[in-house]
């Protein structure tokens, strides 16, 4: 990969707010229907009572297992459309829409491969501390081991999150096989993982900013309320699809921006003729 040709951290931010300004309306709406079909679930579930519905959530905890499944699934779903409508491999939200759900089931088959490895990474950790147990030694000796195998594996989560950070992408865009798609996303970052921190950092304080801070709003209104209106309650709840709506489009442009910059950089290794650009990505 020719480094020279990649876009800076500042120009993959200002190309992805431009490309958000150009098309920001079916955006908004493809980033808004996920987060309206949970409102709509979660409301279903537990009630349109914002205030209580926490309680019933921790009273209820097979339907809450039921929640947050079918919450995945349709995360999956939405951000598979998304991605597709970004990236113009669909003219329209609802052929994009259309075309995701043969595409999300390999999403999902690639979150539960990650997951489930991860799991397995740390269980051999967690038989290695039981085996010492087992056989006797000390238990401050064990919990010294034992804090230590805690930040290997922390550690290891937190680097793996950065160099498969990408993911997604080859996951929805291409069709190579799911293992593929790992090592796709793992060597378009390798090489630039100090560039794909920091831009990940970037996006966090975004992300921070764009959620908590609008979330607190909404919590202090709903409190109010609950006292002073209790029907308001629904209406300002409703508040949180827009703010999670705008959250996607500030966090996922950017990365499917990256994504393309990095995939079109290798490809111009042989095909020089080719410039980076939010309208497409690798076949």
């Amino acid at each position: 990969m020719n480094n020279t040709n990649l876009l800076t951290i500042s120009e993959l931010l200002s190309r992805s707010w431009q490309e958000i300004r150009n098309r920001f309306a079916p955006f908004f709406l493809l980033a808004g229907c996920g987060a309206a079909f949970n409102w709509l679930l979660a409301s279903l579930f537990f009630g349109f009572n914002p205030v209580t519905r926490s309680i019933y959530q921790q009273q209820n905890f097979f339907l809450m297992l039921l929640f947050s499944l079918l919450s995945m699934l349709a995360g999956a779903y939405f951000i598979t459309a998304f991605v597709l409508f970004v990236c113009k491999r669909a003219q329209t939200p609802l052929e994009a829409l259309k075309d995701a759900w043969p595409r999300c089931w390999r999403l999902i088959g690639g979150a539960l491969l990650y997951v489930g490895g991860y799991l397995a990474f740390s269980a051999v950790f967690a038989l290695i501390l039981l085996l010492l147990l087992i056989i006797g030694l000390p238990v401050e000796i064990i919990l010294g081991i034992g804090l230590l195998f805690f930040l290997i594996v922390m550690l290891g989560w937190i680097i793996s999150m950065i160099y498969l950070v990408l993911l997604p992408y080859p996951l929805i865009l291409t069709d190579q096989s799911i293992f593929s798609s790992f090592r796709t996303a793992f060597f378009l970052v390798k090489g630039h993982f100090w560039k794909t921190l920091g831009l990940l950092i970037i996006l966090s304080f975004v992300a921070f900013a764009l959620s908590v801070i609008p979330n607190i709003i909404i919590s202090v209104l709903l409190f109010v309320l609950s006292f002073v209106m209790p029907a308001l309650t629904v209406v300002v709840s409703i508040l949180e699809v827009p703010v999670i709506a705008f959250l996607i489009l500030c966090i996922q442009v950017p990365l499917i921006a990256l994504y393309i910059d990095r995939t079109t950089c290798m490809q111009n290794t042989a095909q020089p003729e080719n410039n980076p650009s939010l309208e497409g990505a690798e076949k």
